[in-house]
């Protein structure tokens, strides 16, 4: 039942009177409780800013509620300069805030 509720509504295209496409979602089952909470709590998620922790912020978050492994357990993190080097990505922790300015020179 609970699967049934998840997988309730279906993303159609239709044709407006205009010939353009549409898209919608269609009931397919009556219930979909399931489906509804899955959504509120994915957009709850959202604003709370869970789609953009760090692995670090999970970690902190673990060792808060003292689910933290102990640190024998954890692998070492590699430096930025070994990651640069196999190709990845380095990312800096601490990002500028402040406003970004772009001054037009359009009369200059």
């Amino acid at each position: 039942e609970f699967i049934q509720q998840l997988c309730a509504e279906q993303l159609i295209t239709r044709r407006d009177r205009n010939g353009f496409p549409v898209r919608e979602w269609q009931k397919m089952r009556e219930r979909n409780e399931a489906l509804d909470c899955y959504v509120y709590a994915r957009a709850a998620a959202s604003a709370a800013g869970l789609d953009r922790f760090e692995e670090r912020h999970w970690r902190e978050l673990e060792r808060q509620l003292g689910l933290a492994s102990p640190p024998a357990l954890e692998k070492p993190t590699e430096s930025i300069n070994e990651a640069t080097q196999r190709g990845g990505l380095a990312v800096s922790g601490n990002r500028n805030t402040g406003r970004r300015v772009i001054k037009s020179r359009w009369l200059s």
